[in-house]
């Protein structure tokens, strides 16, 4: 019984780490409604200082499946053409754990009906492998003793157009391609893949209280490589936001938000899973505060400063 939980552990930490780190950019689920978690061109993009705490729970009743805490923080410099932005993150999967800090910086340039804004990341990540959390029946395998810890650089670039109705951003997150968990054992050699990043949204007004926001995303690595997410927000009297975002890798998702006042908004979603892991997950469990200061003598253009994304 032992040996078959180890095996399953590790096809766990292989299928996760070959695929989430990867594209780890993507890794929640709510991502449209924070991009700077997706896009470094995101940040300022507010005329308030945009602070987010997320927590995801993946893959309720499996053991040692990924948890994520998340913050993050960006602002545009007032009388600048300059935004700045941080974001921090604890990813833990099994006997991994990955700490993440990455600094944006974004240069915007306004038109008469949107703002383009150019962006750049920089950071590094800190990844921990404690193979002493392992029971294994050879414990004497010098493959699987220890902690072992690596530092890997992060760098990426974006662009991000948009106003108060429209947006359209394009990505790498990671432009290095570096190693995650490094050393002679093969089960944790694994690599950081550039991943190329398009999205698109729109907010119409269908009555004076209802809304409906949809929007898209490309996740492009190479032709065999693709996938998209397809996703619809119902917004109700400026206070409800209820839809549903739909991966082509089969995971339904179902999106709610409230919405206070223009300072402080909670989002929740749960992911549905279609593949063969739903026969032993009830699903993905993910929460979200977003809280907005508006700048003292900072002066807003509502016409293009966005309020739903």
């Amino acid at each position: 019984m032992k040996k078959t939980k180890i095996i399953f552990y590790i096809f766990l930490i292989i299928g996760i780490l070959g695929e989430g780190y990867a594209q780890n950019k993507t890794i929640i689920t709510q991502y449209m409604l924070n991009g700077i978690v997706l896009n470094p061109a995101y940040a300022g993009s507010h005329a308030m200082v945009n602070t987010a705490v997320l927590h995801r729970n993946q893959w309720i009743n499996i053991d040692g499946a990924p948890t994520l805490n998340l913050f993050t923080m960006d602002m545009h410099v007032p009388k600048t053409p300059i935004s700045v932005g941080i974001s921090l993150s604890n990813t833990n999967i099994g006997i991994n754990t990955v700490y993440s800090i990455l600094s944006s910086y974004a240069y915007r340039i306004p038109y008469k009906h949107g703002n383009l804004s150019f962006g750049l990341s920089i950071g590094m990540s800190i990844a921990e492998s404690n193979y002493n959390k392992l029971t294994l029946k050879d414990k004497a395998d010098p493959f699987l003793s220890g902690i072992i810890s690596t530092y890997t650089p992060d760098f990426g670039v974006g662009v991000y157009y948009y106003n108060s109705k429209t947006y359209f951003g394009f990505s790498i997150p990671y432009i290095l391609q570096t190693r995650i968990f490094n050393n002679d054992s093969s089960l944790t050699k694994f690599q950081k893949t550039p991943y190329i990043f398009i999205n698109f949204g729109k907010l119409y007004r269908l009555h004076h209280q209802i809304q409906l926001q949809p929007s898209i995303l490309f996740r492009i690595q190479d032709v065999q490589n693709f996938g998209a997410d397809i996703n619809l927000i119902a917004i109700f009297h400026d206070i409800l936001g209820v839809g549903l975002s739909y991966k082509t890798e089969n995971t339904l998702s179902i999106l709610s938000q409230l919405y206070f006042h223009e300072n402080f908004r909670f989002s929740y979603s749960y992911d549905v899973l279609s593949s063969g892991l739903s026969a032993y997950t009830t699903g993905t469990h993910e929460f979200m505060i977003i809280y907005r200061i508006r700048l003292k003598g900072h002066k807003s253009n509502k016409t293009l400063c966005p309020s739903y994304f």
